[in-house]
């Protein structure tokens, strides 16, 4: 019953969804080029051949605009499809540990975040000392990364900083992969391009207001959801089908936010019987 009711909810706000989606879509005369290009000229879903202009100042353009507007994650799988390799990830570094902020996988398009760990087992460690971009084209060929933890997997790696107000490291943009990447100095200049573009203080502030905007429009649509359900499990259910990916999404705030985000997810939670026992006695 609760997959139900999570799919009537689904269906009721499908309409509004594709009106934004369309919306935005007019607002980009260069998103247009590129999806007609695609529907035209389509690639199979794992293609490591990079799809560039002749310059690759449309691909430029597209990802000043998505920053502008503060979809990173688009802006990121732009940022991949300029580039030969698998994954493309936003990090930020704290203290000595490296986290996860936004991850495209070409091959899994729906990728979560990926776990906090110490930035020493991580490339971006370069990065962050070097304060400059770091380079793996075959780890396994490589003597700069011959004792790091990463090398038996992560066989290629391209990553450069991204720096704050203070000129200190914030964190990193990167492309890695599994197999090795030839270098590129062209997929170099992007990510730099990239990196100059975001304001890595701005983009944090943006994903937390993101996800504080997606606990709203769930506590605005606890009415509908309880109307859609017949008793406070399926309730209690369905909220959590909804919750799943909110609470995935708190993995890349800060320690305050992250709390105070999922602090305020347990009290909507905990607030379920009483909402639900008003709708009861309403109809009763």
């Amino acid at each position: 019953m609760a997959h139900d009711a999570f799919g009537l909810c689904v269906q009721r706000t499908a309409g509004g969804v594709y009106d934004r989606v369309r919306a935005w879509a007019l607002e980009c005369p260069c998103w247009i080029s590129f999806v007609g290009r695609r529907m035209r000229n389509p690639q199979p879903p794992w293609n490591r051949t990079p799809m560039a202009t002749s310059d690759n100042s449309e691909f430029q353009e597209q990802i000043h605009y998505l920053i502008g507007l503060g979809r990173f994650r688009q802006a990121v799988e732009f940022l991949n499809l300029t580039s030969a390799y698998r994954f493309t990830a936003l990090y930020r570094i704290s203290s000595d540990h490296l986290q996860n902020l936004v991850i495209f996988d070409r091959q899994q398009r729906d990728q979560p975040l990926l776990d906090t760990i110490p930035l020493g087992d991580s490339y971006c460690v370069f990065v962050r000392d070097l304060k400059d971009a770091f380079i793996v084209a075959d780890a396994a060929g490589d003597s700069r990364v011959e004792a790091h933890p990463k090398r038996p997997t992560v066989n290629a790696y391209c990553g450069v900083p991204l720096i704050d107000m203070a000129g200190d490291v914030f964190g990193t943009v990167c492309h890695f992969d599994f197999a090795p990447v030839p270098d590129n100095p062209a997929t170099v200049d992007m990510l730099k391009t990239f990196a100059g573009v975001l304001d890595p203080v701005a983009a944090s502030h943006s994903l937390e207001r993101g996800v504080r905007q997606q606990v709203d429009a769930l506590e605005a649509m606890l009415g509908l959801l309880i109307d859609a359900c017949n008793d406070i499990a399926d309730v209690t259910s369905a909220f959590e089908e909804f919750v799943c990916s909110i609470r995935q999404g708190t993995i890349k705030l800060r320690e305050p936010s992250r709390l105070a985000t999922n602090a305020r997810i347990d009290e909507l939670l905990a607030s379920l019987p009483a909402r639900f026992a008003v709708k009861a006695h309403a109809v009763s």
